[in-house]
């Protein structure tokens, strides 16, 4: 069986999900849905409480904003876990490099980038995305995934808990997991069989980077994190891109951002971005 967790604050979307689920799961399943209207939990909160309930063999953390658009994705699930014990964490969207530079995921080169879904946008005027990229397998290795859908077996539940000390609003929980899951000597794959439609893009604000500092810190004794062979120069190239990306992020911030700015460039600047950023100028 699966248990689906889901933490939401839409009714409309609410059902729209476990509809979708129940017609496409092809498995034996069960939904715990935490209506968060009214409580506000953190997102660690409320997937620490519903992990403790869940009955499943295989535990999925689902946006609310999400459908399914393959059938029997339950048994796709199944199918990887089952054929593959080191892996235990399965998504549809991830990156195979995780800098310990405070950054977006996806702010690196796509060379670098594992994807598998359809994304809509409420934010800003655009058209959806739909990605598909670098797979090299059914279920590529990845060392990290992002939140919108994550399945972990039985086993990895029994050995994490979400960071509710750092973890306080609704960032980072997919970060600290796929930490856990690496930190336990776990495989974490994307799988090129599961597609889904998202609904809501991201967000970056001050609890985003407050949270995101935090947990590099926490993790610093594993990062960088990366499961593919990696060049010098390309190494330089993406913690430059996730330095830049870190680094703008902060001036979006409502917050007294030039200091900020400078704690960051102390902690994480490189020398190596200075040669790197005349390279990138005289290619160009």
């Amino acid at each position: 069986m699966i248990s689906i967790l889901i933490c939401g604050i839409n009714t409309k979307y609410r059902n729209s999900v476990i509809e979708n689920i129940t017609q496409t799961i092809g498995l034996d399943h069960e939904i715990l849905y935490f209506d968060n209207q009214i409580e506000n939990k953190s997102i660690s909160s409320v997937y620490n409480l519903l992990k403790a309930q869940a009955k499943g063999k295989y535990i999925c953390f689902l946006h609310e904003d999400i459908l399914f658009l393959e059938s029997n994705w339950g048994l796709e699930l199944k199918n990887i876990f089952e054929n593959n014990e080191n892996i235990a964490l399965v998504g549809v969207a991830g990156a195979t490099y995780k800098s310990k530079i405070p950054s977006t995921w996806s702010c690196i080169n796509n060379k670098f980038l594992v994807k598998n879904y359809i994304q809509h946008y409420k934010k800003i005027n655009k058209n959806k995305d739909i990605f598909f990229s670098n797979f090299t397998s059914d279920a590529s290795e990845v060392v990290f995934v992002d939140g919108l859908f994550m399945c972990i077996t039985d086993v990895l539940n029994k050995k994490i808990l979400f960071d509710e000390e750092l973890i306080k609003g609704f960032h980072g929980y997919d970060f600290d997991l796929c930490l856990q899951a690496k930190s336990n000597n776990f495989k974490i794959v994307v799988s090129k069989n599961i597609q889904l439609e998202h609904f809501s893009e991201g967000g970056i604000n001050f609890d985003w980077y407050k949270t995101y500092r935090a947990l590099c810190k926490k993790w610093a004794f594993l990062l960088p994190l990366k499961c593919q062979k990696i060049s010098f120069l390309e190494n330089i190239s993406l913690d430059y891109s996730c330095f830049y990306s870190g680094l703008s992020a902060i001036g979006r911030l409502n917050m007294s951002s030039c200091l900020q700015k400078f704690l960051f460039f102390v902690s994480f600047f490189n020398f190596h971005f200075v040669w790197y950023f005349i390279f990138k100028r005289l290619k160009n």
